[in-house]
């Protein structure tokens, strides 16, 4: 496991601005990465839009609160 440290949190090197077919998802921070796993863990801020239509399909409700603990598998 490969941990973000509390500097590289504070400089904002933790930040995935993350974009898929010219749409804003949103954006990851950062706090581990288990590479042989291929996972990207953190916290995700997904944008209005994705939020939206999260909400349309019943991923999440009105008052779930972002960020989200999330893992990020595509890279």
């Amino acid at each position: 496991m490969i941990e973000v440290t509390e500097e590289e949190k504070r400089l904002g090197r933790n930040h995935v601005e993350i974009i898929a077919e010219d749409v804003d998802i949103g954006y990851f921070e950062v706090d581990f990465v288990l590479p042989e796993d291929r996972l990207i863990c953190g916290w995700w801020i997904p944008s209005k839009y994705v939020k939206q239509e999260m909400i349309k399909i019943n991923l999440i409700t009105d008052v779930d609160k972002p960020p989200f603990w999330s893992a990020y598998t595509n890279y």
